[in-house]
């Protein structure tokens, strides 16, 4: 980590009042279904030793056994790749004189076929490639291994940490992060399932409300980091995706990567080119990984257009009917999907979006120059950083100041107007309360004002209007249960 220094005194108070914030929220703390968190556990536990069972004697793990003898190991996911799949590779020269590599698909070792393949030549072993193999005993592993994980690391870590009122208390530090982020352990608050949704059940339905007449509320900021980085680089094309609602910058982009009229472009097919293009070039991934993702989903996922039609079916009637390969010189094959993405990449940046391009370009001479990153909300980073690091620290850091600003407000609000109403968590971008029914409405109104308001009068240089989304659950319920809540 490099070094971590404040360069005005707005920042030190900054930080110093947040402890204060985040050490009461710390002691506040979260209730606990402690005999839901009892009986989920012994079922999961349960679940898993009858799945592991169900595996040690299927014709899958003879053959694994055969392979690897004592070493077998069914949390080895490398292991599996080669019991499940064959990857074969053969080299031939292209239309420069030049070896190329490629990888071909063949049937593994259990007659299972595999059609994707990780940078490494392996066959792609992630949890959800395998999650569209219809094969009992891969359901089987995927659901083994997430069960192996929502046991370990959030369910015995919840249970752990309880004091003896049934609350957990989680720690949010201030000095562990070299983005000036926040960081939580005993148990990592910020770190329970949220994507998947069987699994997210599993575990926040442990957090309630602490008493029946009060409800869990939590707050985010919408779009945060893209929102602050206007901050730095104005971006006009950025500037009006943000403030005209008729606009949709992940549309746009789902229609240009995948050649379909916006018309075209449902929920499914937007939230990948979303994830794995737009968020994914902002963080700067290679346009490799990004035509790997985009290539990938749709064939996992088996992803339709709304009149029925596959992705990939529409892909190949307009001549990406494969991904290509990449030669030694790190150049995709002309006319394939890599081609096409790298310059899908290439206008992004240089036409698209050319101000923050731009400002990448600049920011990353800066740090060259000299050694250190600056951040609109005062703090300086120096040490020796990837460029990747470098251009996100800044973004990501301002992100999360406008979040621990905006807590502070909140918390002196709530003080100051002897509200019952508990700050009890903190997620990077959003807030987590614990809410009486009767100060519902006017907490969420306060909110607002103090995230989406106040915060642009303090911090003037937030060219972007900062937004935020209200999730609410039901009286006495989980967190679990909460559903979006209108302002």
């Amino acid at each position: 980590m490099g070094a971590l220094k404040p360069i005005s005194k707005e920042a030190v108070d900054l930080f110093l009042q947040s402890q204060i914030v985040l050490s009461e929220i710390e002691t506040n703390g979260i209730k606990i279904d402690v005999a839901y968190l009892k009986s989920t556990m012994e079922k999961v536990q349960s679940d898993i030793i009858r799945l592991e069972n169900q595996m040690l004697l299927s014709k899958e793990y003879a053959v694994w056994r055969r392979m690897f003898g004592d070493k077998a190991k069914l949390t080895s996911r490398q292991q599996l790749g080669d019991v499940l799949f064959v990857n074969i590779t053969a080299e031939r020269r292209g239309a420069d004189g030049k070896r190329k590599t490629i990888n071909i698909s063949k049937h593994g070792n259990l007659g299972y076929e595999c059609t994707l393949w990780t940078n490494t030549g392996k066959p792609e072993v992630s949890l959800e490639s395998l999650n569209a193999i219809d094969i009992p005993f891969v359901k089987d592993y995927v659901e083994y291994m997430s069960l192996q994980k929502i046991f370990g690391t959030s369910l015995k870590g919840i249970a752990d940490a309880l004091d003896s009122n049934g609350f957990l208390h989680p720690s949010f530090d201030l000095n562990t992060v070299q983005t000036y982020r926040s960081s939580s352990s005993s148990p990592n608050f910020q770190n329970i399932p949220a994507r998947d949704e069987e699994l997210s059940g599993i575990v926040r339905r442990c957090f309630i409300a602490r008493s029946p007449d009060r409800h869990f509320v939590e707050v985010d900021f919408s779009g945060a980091e893209v929102k602050c980085s206007t901050a730095y680089h104005n971006c006009p094309t950025m500037l009006r995706y943000l403030t005209d609602k008729t606009s949709d910058m992940h549309r746009d982009m789902a229609s240009q990567c995948y050649k379909l009229p916006v018309e075209k472009i449902n929920k499914a097919i937007r939230n990948v080119v979303k994830g794995n293009f737009v968020f994914a070039a902002f963080y700067g991934a290679s346009w490799k990984s990004i035509a790997d993702a985009l290539w990938n989903i749709p064939h996992v996922q088996q992803l339709k257009l709304d009149d029925g039609m596959l992705l990939t079916d529409h892909l190949a009637s307009v001549g990406f009917d494969r991904l290509g390969f990449i030669d030694a010189d790190g150049q995709p094959e002309p006319g394939t999907f890599y081609a096409y993405i790298k310059e899908v990449e290439h206008d992004f940046w240089n036409n698209r979006f050319a101000a923050y391009g731009q400002w990448k370009k600049d920011t990353w001479l800066y740090y060259l120059e000299n050694g250190y990153v600056e951040y609109l909300s005062g703090f300086r980073c120096a040490g020796v950083f990837a460029r990747n690091e470098v251009l996100n620290m800044p973004i990501q850091g301002l992100s999360f100041h406008c979040l621990l600003w905006s807590l502070i407000q909140i918390n002196k609000g709530i003080k100051k107007r002897g509200w019952r109403t508990l700050l009890i968590g903190q997620i990077h971008d959003s807030i987590v309360a614990d809410v009486p029914e009767e100060e519902v409405d006017i907490f969420l109104e306060f909110v607002k004002y103090v995230m989406t308001e106040k915060l642009h009068e303090h911090w003037k240089f937030l060219s972007a209007p900062m937004e935020i989304e209200a999730e609410v659950a039901g009286l006495g319920k989980t967190w679990f249960d909460k559903k979006p809540y209108t302002i």
